[in-house]
């Protein structure tokens, strides 16, 4: 349930971050899908230890 919540939140944060590029032009774009993957690559990275305990 609580990897679920981190994916709506996730999902939240894109969301936010296309209406903002929508006003704010492009620049922000790329500054948000990069901000997007990192948190995307932090949360699978918790979900590995969280299966994986021993690394």
């Amino acid at each position: 349930m609580e990897q679920f919540m981190n994916f709506v939140g996730a999902l939240v944060l894109i969301f936010i971050a296309i209406m903002l590029s929508i006003v704010l032009g492009p620049l922000y774009v790329l500054v948000a899908i990069g901000v997007a993957i990192f948190w995307m690559l932090i949360l699978i990275l918790e979900a590995y230890k969280k299966n994986h305990p021993k690394y």
